[in-house]
């Protein structure tokens, strides 16, 4: 739903997903050219050279783990995360 809201609104969605068959989902089905997959060892290097190229000023978040730490620190200051959800311990 939020992809759908981003694109219908000319946001450049960045995915974060922990399967693979997640991310296939959203590369084939919904078309996304962002999807990073948080289970592959270079998740990191992947997710930052994006985050380098869109500059993201805003987080929709509904784990709250510890990958919501490492986006705040990709995205700059007076950036915002919303937090809408805590599905991780």
């Amino acid at each position: 739903m939020l992809i759908k809201l981003c694109v219908q609104s000319g946001i450049t969605p960045i995915c974060l997903v922990r399967r693979e068959e997640q991310a296939e989902f959203l590369r084939k089905d919904l078309k996304q050219k962002f999807v990073v997959n948080t289970s592959n060892e270079n998740y990191k290097k992947e997710l930052g050279m994006i985050c380098m190229r869109l500059r993201p000023e805003a987080c929709f978040e509904c784990v709250s783990g510890q990958t919501t730490g490492e986006m705040l620190d990709y995205m700059g200051f007076g950036s915002t995360l919303i937090l809408y959800g805590l599905l991780s311990d």
